[in-house]
């Protein structure tokens, strides 16, 4: 007697074959990458591993950022607060032009004080590759991403000079469908509960694979835990993105 098997069991069968070989075949391709552009205390090349394409996406999260021309050292300062110290600096293009990368490699960072990531040379890849210091994001964030927000440390990026006070951040973000509206609104924690201190929208239609930048002054702004809400409405359909950040405002720049 023949057993016919049903159509939903054949694509299980196939689901149950092919994904996890594709995971393997990009985990393989991630662990070959890093191998092949391994500088010490980061990975840093042009990559080749598939990148998901998420509603809004995180490209980078600034306090400050030293513009730069010719060869040069950077390096990233950040503050900790008293939490898990497993994060770390991703540097990517805003615009994607040559598919540059960079990660840390996992280190030993002091929670409840300043750190810093370096040395991170332009010469090795950054200057050859020509990726620009105005078309570089630059990211921390804890190791277990969340896709729809979650913990994010402000980056100041430097190679000469740092100010002594944090004035705005400065948040980049791409879409994968045009918004037709941007509103966001910046709050404190105090207590356990949120303090709103101003909401405003972003200027104009954010383009569809185009990065656009969400900047917002704090100074006066105490020492303290803040809550960043980003909210997009789509054009072309219902519904939208909303993005919802956490970081540490840190209002004086501790220098090395």
């Amino acid at each position: 007697m023949k057993r016919i098997i049903k159509p939903e069991m054949v694509c299980l069968l196939v689901i149950a074959i092919f994904i996890p070989n594709l995971f393997g075949e990009i985990l393989a391709q991630g662990n070959r990458w890093r191998r092949q552009n391994d500088r010490g205390n980061r990975y840093e090349g042009r990559i080749e591993i598939p990148v998901g394409r998420p509603d809004l996406e995180l490209l980078s999260f600034v306090g400050f950022s030293e513009p730069f021309k010719q060869d040069v050292t950077l390096k990233v300062r950040f503050f900790l607060p008293g939490h898990s110290g497993d994060i770390f600096v991703q540097g990517r293009e805003l615009r994607e032009q040559k598919q540059y990368w960079m990660e840390s490699k996992p280190a030993r960072w002091e929670t409840g004080a300043w750190n810093e990531f370096g040395p991170w040379p332009t010469r090795d890849v950054l200057s050859r590759e020509g990726v620009c210091s105005w078309n570089l994001g630059v990211v921390i964030r804890p190791r277990k991403q969340i896709l729809n927000g979650g913990e994010i440390v402000p980056a100041f990026v430097y190679h000469s000079t740092l100010p002594q006070s944090v004035r705005k951040y400065t948040i980049y973000l791409r879409p994968n469908a045009t918004l037709k509206k941007v509103t966001c609104s910046l709050s404190r924690i105090v207590n356990n509960q949120s303090v709103e201190l101003k909401t405003w929208p972003v200027v104009g239609e954010k383009v569809a694979g185009e990065p656009f930048p969400v900047e917002f002054e704090v100074r006066g702004i105490p020492e303290g835990p803040m809550w960043l809400h980003i909210e997009g409405t789509f054009k072309n359909r219902t519904g939208g993105p909303i993005r919802e950040y956490r970081f540490y405002h840190k209002p004086e720049i501790h220098k090395p």
